[in-house]
């Protein structure tokens, strides 16, 4: 069981309670005056304990020159990591930056095993990158890459900087490397279940878009939006688990994906398989 989706902030030992405030007002509640601080470590294991979650991946952001401060760093992750033998590390790069190339390789070398790239947060357009020379980087290291798609509450953030226009483009452009669309592209829910349905290297994951709870928004996305055969019999191989944590609590949006009427099977691969199989390297599912 494996939560493809979070990001592990607010914790003790990372950042100082200024730098964790300052992220709190651009990626929680951008106008709220509750001071953020920061909680031990092994509450984490706590919510996977309460969820039965085995493992999760930790999502940085690198939007260091766009916020002043860095959601995680590379190296913040590799220090999660040294926290707790279930966490998984991704790296984040800017590629904005001249550094973005040596930021990949110095991530690779630390042992993190996956790209996350947040293009409005980080104030570029996905379509800028369909040249960028870090995708080769992530085809050698056989990286699997989680995109910001859609809507977002962060002030200033335009939903439209990654599209699943722009993230068919890379599929096409590059066929060995594995694409997982966060948030299932909300609100271009079908139009990212098609692309994963017609691209064998683009995925999608469930963390939640923000509004209403859980369980409010899973049965909504299968009673509104993609029908429970279609989760069955066209995605089950191509959807993963992710809760957005701390913006959901981990163990809620797992009961409530829970919920979905689909199989014990397709379930096994929306919870573990697709995520194992991804983290595997295997290109193109």
């Amino acid at each position: 069981m494996i939560d493809f989706h979070t990001h592990i902030i607010f914790v003790d030992g990372i950042k100082n309670k200024e730098k964790w405030d300052k992220i709190g007002k651009y990626f929680i509640y951008p106008n709220s005056k509750y001071p953020y601080g920061s909680k031990p470590i092994d509450e984490i294991q706590v919510r996977m304990n309460c969820g039965q979650i085995d493992q999760l991946v930790i999502l940085p952001v690198d939007c260091e020159r766009t916020k002043g401060e860095a959601l995680l760093t590379n190296q913040e992750v590799k220090t999660l990591l040294g926290m707790n033998n279930n966490f998984i590390g991704f790296a984040s790069v800017d590629p904005k930056k001249e550094s973005a190339l040596k930021d990949m390789e110095d991530a690779k070398a630390m042992g993190l095993v996956g790209l996350k790239l947040d293009p409005g947060l980080q104030g570029f357009s996905l379509d800028e990158t369909l040249d960028h020379p870090m995708w080769r980087l992530v085809e050698q290291y056989r990286w699997p890459v989680v995109l910001h798609v859609g809507y977002s509450f962060t002030p200033d953030m335009s939903m439209y900087a990654s599209t699943p226009k722009d993230v068919e483009a890379l599929a096409i452009k590059y066929p060995k490397i594995n694409f997982v669309m966060a948030h299932m592209a909300f609100p271009w829910v079908m139009e990212a279940a098609l692309l994963a349905i017609k691209f064998p290297n683009i995925y999608m994951d469930t963390s939640m878009a923000y509004f209403d709870n859980p369980n409010a928004y899973a049965a909504f996305i299968h009673e509104k939006i993609i029908s429970p055969s279609i989760l069955e019999k066209s995605i089950r191989e191509k959807i993963i688990f992710g809760s957005n944590y701390p913006r959901v609590r981990m163990e809620s949006m797992k009961a409530a994906i829970e919920k979905w009427p689909v199989s014990d099977k397709a379930k096994r691969y929306l919870f573990n398989d697709n995520a194992q199989r991804l983290l595997n390297g295997a290109y193109g599912g």
